[in-house]
């Protein structure tokens, strides 16, 4: 199941603007759903959950692929501020705690997509402002 999640996420099985074009929520809400199972299992960090190397790398695969995929379109609209700090704080401890290289890889990779995303907003607001004057 967890294969097919990742395909429908990344759009292999149907473009994510079909579903916004028709106002078809079962993405967002695929989406809501994964972000809370990935919020629950972040929590786990703190039990020793990156110690488990197949867990960690599946874990990380998954946010990169989230953020590669779906930064500008999820994340700037249906993604909670608690939720990102979430995921803030589970890559600083993938890049910091974790001795597998793909699990660390995989997250410096999210946390420049992520970053990227958010100057890119910064740039966005400061262009704005910029043209009122």
């Amino acid at each position: 199941m967890a294969v097919t999640i990742k395909h429908v996420i990344q759009g292999n099985y149907l473009p994510h603007g079909v579903c916004r074009l028709f106002g078809d929520e079962s993405l967002n809400n695929l989406l809501g759903a994964t972000f809370t199972l990935f919020v629950r299992c972040s929590h786990q960090t703190s039990r020793g959950l990156l110690s488990y190397s197949k867990v960690a790398t599946q874990l990380f695969y998954w946010l990169d692929n989230i953020t590669r995929e779906l930064t500008r379109s999820y994340m700037s609209t249906k993604l909670p501020v608690e939720m990102l700090v979430e995921t803030l704080c589970f890559i600083r401890q993938g890049i910091c705690c974790s001795v597998d290289s793909t699990v660390v890889a995989s997250a410096c990779t999210a946390l420049e997509q992520i970053l990227d995303y958010l100057m890119e907003l910064v740039d966005q607001v400061k262009n704005n402002a910029s043209a009122k004057r």
